[in-house]
């Protein structure tokens, strides 16, 4: 496999386990970090920024019809990401609620990296 562009993140040593799997995630526009010099590992993953990774890796489709989620408000970054995600990788927690701030929790991703 090509070994990605250093992601040149203070935080994420040549020596981790994940440096590769972050490089890889910078360079292919899956994420930007948590600020420019920073990707933050040990830090939680929210519902909207799980579907958003995944939106991203997917090519950032757009023109999809509107998600129906009463809890994501109008504009919000990852309104375009749902309508692309629902229900196709995820739909909801409950009737018409997606949670996007909650932490995704590892059967959550599991579930998402599955229908993805």
């Amino acid at each position: 496999m090509h070994q990605p562009a250093a992601a040149g993140f203070t935080d994420v040593k040549d020596t981790d386990y994940f440096n590769t799997p972050v490089d890889w995630a910078k360079a292919s526009g899956v994420t930007a970090g948590t600020s420019a010099t920073t990707f933050s590992p040990a830090k939680t993953v929210s519902r909207a920024q799980m579907v958003t990774f995944l939106w991203a890796a997917a090519g950032s489709p757009e023109g999809f019809p509107a998600h129906g989620f009463s809890d994501v408000p109008a504009g919000a970054y990852y309104e375009e990401v749902l309508n692309w995600a629902s229900p196709r990788i995820t739909a909801g927690t409950a009737p018409g609620v997606f949670s996007p701030n909650d932490v995704v929790t590892r059967a959550q991703m599991a579930m998402f990296l599955w229908r993805c």
